[in-house]
């Protein structure tokens, strides 16, 4: 809509004409990339790093009572990391849509 209004018409005072800078009809776009961006390193790495995580949880969980309950807590806290990233990259997913634009970030 923003779009129509600007090819279409002058904006008095403002000195936007028809064919006018292109980043004033997309306010958002360098942010929504940068958004983009952050969202799809994050979910590159997580996998990795929640591996790790279960890795170490399992090396804890078998020396002793009191590594076993270090790793017991561990555990939960992993668990709901995954969870918060996974959640994290459908939130991006969902507000980049909301805004009319398409994202490629998945887990």
């Amino acid at each position: 809509m923003l779009n129509n209004f600007i090819q279409s018409a002058t904006v008095k005072g403002l000195g936007i004409a028809a064919g006018a800078d292109a980043n004033i009809a997309t306010p958002f776009a360098k942010a929504q990339a940068a958004i983009q961006s952050v969202a799809k390193e994050v979910s590159n790495i997580a996998p990795y790093v929640a591996l790790l995580c279960f890795v170490i949880i399992g090396v804890m969980w078998m020396s002793g009572q009191r590594g076993s309950q270090l790793a017991k807590s561990w555990a939960g806290k992993v668990i709901t990391g995954i969870a918060i990233v996974v959640l994290a990259v459908l939130l991006v997913n969902w507000f980049v849509s909301i805004f009319g634009g398409t994202s490629n970030v998945s887990i």
